[in-house]
């Protein structure tokens, strides 16, 4: 019983929850990428897909962890991730574990193509400006840039890059999808406000205030709808107009059930939009999620994920 905690320990300390937004992103390039019509049902999808993001994956995990080491003490403020907060996981296995991850990553990209490789170089720069040293994750700005950047347009393209080599269309089409994870980045920044301002990181939220962030975020999630159907992409723009209600719900009335449905039914709303076209990827959610919940149950008496907790 031991040997498996210890597993499930490790395992979570990757946030597979996490892995669902840059799925549906990494999805939706893939799907362009291979131009399948709107509607109908794939059932498998190319090798290459498959090679590209197992290592993309497996890229996201480490950079996961070192944010948990980055922001332990604003975590341990939130009473949130409480693997290495409450020293559960050391910060030297945890670094170890990141290590060996990545290098899972980068030892698939010789069966991937050309240009998922520049991609995944590409969301490596980003990730560690984000989380390295130069922790720009506490910077006004970047914080919601570089993350719209990463899940938005890198995890668009390397989706696409895996299937097909990118193009001018191929960057044009990210652009909603940034302004949608930028809606969401928004919004996860207000429950955290108290934790982040006592660690003194600088966010949106802790520079603008819960509510003027909310009213950002759903200006972004207006955006992301505009630029969806400009582009003619019905993914986003349908679950950007699904999502605006509770954009605007969250800015009328910043707290945090509020706030987190926002983000989190608006995320899932994307991607079940795309799991009526790919329903494996339906799987891989449902199975990610209910061993969360199981988990987080077990472990430390929370339920989690949920929709407004």
């Amino acid at each position: 019983m031991r040997g498996f905690t210890w597993l499930a320990d490790r395992f979570f300390l990757t946030r597979p929850t996490l892995y669902l937004p840059g799925w549906v992103a990494f999805f939706a390039g893939a799907f362009w990428g291979l131009g399948l019509p709107v509607f109908g049902a794939t059932w498998s999808m190319p090798r290459g897909f498959w090679l590209a993001i197992a290592s993309y994956t497996l890229l996201m995990a480490p950079f996961y962890i070192l944010n948990q080491i980055q922001d332990a003490e604003s975590d341990r403020l939130n009473k949130k991730l409480f693997l290495i907060p409450e020293g559960i996981v050391s910060v030297r296995s945890a670094k170890v574990q990141a290590w060996l991850l990545f290098l899972g990553s980068a030892a698939l990209l010789p069966w991937t193509s050309r240009d998922f490789a520049l991609v995944w170089l590409l969301s490596v720069a980003l990730a560690w400006l984000y989380n390295g040293p130069p922790a720009m994750k506490g910077n006004f700005l970047m914080s919601v840039t570089l993350n719209a950047t990463g899940y938005g347009a890198v995890a668009f393209w390397a989706g696409w890059a895996s299937v097909s080599p990118l193009s001018a269309e191929a960057l044009l089409r990210a652009v909603p999808y940034v302004l949608g994870v930028a809606a969401s980045a928004l919004n996860t920044m207000i429950p955290d406000i108290p934790g982040d301002r006592a660690a003194g990181q600088r966010t949106v939220a802790t520079e603008l205030g819960p509510r003027r962030t909310a009213w950002l975020a759903l200006a972004a999630d207006l955006g992301a709808l505009g630029s969806g159907l400009w582009l003619r992409d019905p993914w986003i723009s349908t679950a950007a107009l699904l999502g605006a209600p509770l954009f605007l719900r969250a800015a009328l009335n910043p707290s945090d059930p509020a706030v987190k449905a926002s983000y989190r039914l608006g995320s899932a709303g994307l991607g079940a939009l795309l799991a009526l076209r790919f329903p494996p990827l339906l799987l891989g959610a449902i199975a990610v999620l209910g061993a969360s919940r199981l988990y987080y149950s077990r472990r430390f008496g929370l339920k989690y994920p949920s929709i407004t907790r």
